[in-house]
Order: C-alpha cells, then sequence, then structure tokens
C-alpha cells in the first residue's frame, strides 16, 4: 500500500482520497499480510524459484487483483506472477456469507481462482452453490476504458464470472447482448456476473443517473438563457415596428 503508485500502470496500492472504504478494509485485512508474507518467502527462498511459485500461486488476493508483476525492490527487476487470475475468470463454486466479517475470514481461506464468496443479498441472481465444469469456457477483454468494459464470453453451460475489477453498483451497469442485467459483489470488492450458456457479449459501462439528469437541467438551462437572451434582442426592434 505505497503512497508512491506507478503513474502509467495499474496498481493494487497507491494514496488516494477517494479510496472506498471496502478496498482499504481488504489492504489492512487481507493484503497487506498476504504481501509481508511474500515478501518473507522471497528473502528465506535463496533464489529457490518452485518456494517462490508456490507462494505467489497461494497469493488469493494479489492473484484476484490480477497482480500481473511484483515490485518487491525498487532496484531490482518486477517478478512476473504467472499466477495471476486475468481480467476475468469461471469459478466452479459459491461460498455464500451473511456478513462483511463472514465475508473477509472466508475470502483469506479462499482459492479465488475456482471459489467466489459471495453475501446471500445476491444469492436469488444463482441457483446453485457448485456450478458445470465446462473446459472449452473462455472469456476475453476486449476493451477497457474508464468508464466502459467490453468483454466476449463462450461457455457450453450457465456460468458464473468474477471480474478483477472493483464493485460499484452507484452508477455502474451490467449489459448481456445489450440487455441490462444485474450483478453481484464477489470477494469483498470485485464484481461477478451469471451468464447464461452460449456465445455472448458483456459490457460494463458507466451511467449515472445523476450525471444524465444533470445533463438534461444543463441543457434546459442553456436552452432558457438562449430563448431569453433572444428575447432581449427582439423586444426593442418590435418597439420600433
Amino acid at each position: 500500500n505505497d503512497g508512491g503508485t506507478s503513474y502509467f500502470h495499474k496498481s493494487v496500492g497507491g494514496y488516494h482520497a477517494a479510496k472506498m472504504s471496502r478496498y482499504q478494509e481488504l489492504i489492512e485485512n487481507g493484503l497487506d499480510g498476504e504481501i509481508s508474507g511474500f515478501i518473507s518467502t522471497l528473502q528465506n527462498s535463496d533464489g529457490n524459484m518452485s518456494v517462490i511459485n508456490e507462494a505467489m500461486q497461494g497469493n488469493s488476493i494479489l492473484n484476484m487483483l490480477n497482480t500481473r508483476y511484483i515490485i518487491y525492490n525498487p532496484s531490482a527487476p518486477a517478478l512476473p506472477n504467472p499466477y495471476a487470475n486475468g481480467n476475468a475468470w469461471f469459478v466452479d463454486n459459491i461460498e455464500w456469507v451473511g456478513s462483511a466479517r463472514e465475508e473477509m475470514d472466508k475470502l483469506l481461506q479462499t482459492n479465488t481462482k475456482e471459489t467466489a464468496v459471495i453475501h446471500q443479498t445476491f444469492k436469488k441472481q444463482v441457483t446453485t452453490n457448485h456450478l458445470a465444469v465446462d473446459s472449452s469456457r473462455s472469456v476475453l477483454l476486449l476493451s477497457y476504458a474508464p468508464n466502459m468494459l467490453e468483454y466476449q464470453y463462450k461457455s457450453d453451460k450457465d456460468a458464473v464470472l468474477v471480474f478483477s475489477e472493483i464493485y460499484y453498483n452507484k452508477g455502474w451497469k451490467a449489459y448481456i447482448d445489450n440487455k441490462e442485467v444485474p450483478y453481484m459483489r464477489a470477494n469483498y470488492v470485485l464484481r461477478a456476473l451469471a451468464v447464461p450458456a452460449g456465445d455472448h457479449s458483456i459490457r460494463f459501462a458507466f451511467e449515472p443517473e445523476t450525471y444524465y439528469k444533470g445533463e438534461k437541467i444543463a441543457l434546459f438551462g442553456s436552452i432558457t438563457m438562449v430563448l431569453l437572451v433572444l428575447a432581449a434582442l427582439v423586444a426593442p426592434l418590435r418597439k420600433r415596428l
């Protein structure tokens, strides 16, 4: 959680005045400990890559945040992490929890590549805890922008996808084949989506209602101002006539 975060690359740490409280809780209760444990393993590994790889594979939080490189020493090259979960991935199981504390505790014991930890408030979106495994399924991030992400996926069976993106339902909307659908919070801070079998497109778009309401109000105000100016210009001409 270094204050000197990267400028050109995504980072799991770094300071931001508007950092979400849930993400800060994840840092304090899980991520900091995972990073400290990994650095300790590095320092005691004597360069043994099998030990280092095993430690990286066990970093379930770093992996779900799609951490592809780990900088443990500013003077050393970044360490590639081949076990990052990716931009999005299918899970085989769901662990339902009833509270934020239980959600965090369960997350710290979970292999996030295989299992999603989801609060019970989202249970109506998924019909089973154990999802059918489809070895041919795939998901691909097609485009990325701060206010829109587009994916394409293929699965022979209904499934659940987890996205390495922060859950924020105050403006972010999900669409499957351009039809709006509900989505879930998974693993304390991420997004998850129950998806139907087949070959489909997914889009997450930031469309806050307050913004569009503000745009309409601003447009109405601008039109009103123009009409008032025109009226002020036309009034003297009418008097002359």
